[in-house]
């Protein structure tokens, strides 16, 4: 992102920190009307879906989540 490049952000430790200007940049990208809405309001009008095939990963992760943790 060359904002972050241009910017001291390109300098930050936090992975958090850098992953929470990506995900507004991203949904930026897919929100021109309103920029200010977050990505939660992507899924809510259904610009994005969780049943997307790119969810799989997160799905599986969580569906076995309490054997890998030992629950």
């Amino acid at each position: 992102m060359d904002f972050m490049n241009c910017s001291v952000a390109s300098g930050w430790t936090e992975q958090v920190s850098i992953s929470k200007p990506r995900a507004r940049a991203a949904a930026v990208g897919f929100n021109e009307d309103d920029l200010y809405n977050g990505i939660g309001h992507l899924f809510k009008n259904g610009t994005f879906s969780t049943l997307h095939p790119c969810f799989n990963g997160v799905a599986d992760f969580l569906r076995n989540f309490d054997t890998m943790v030992g629950i």
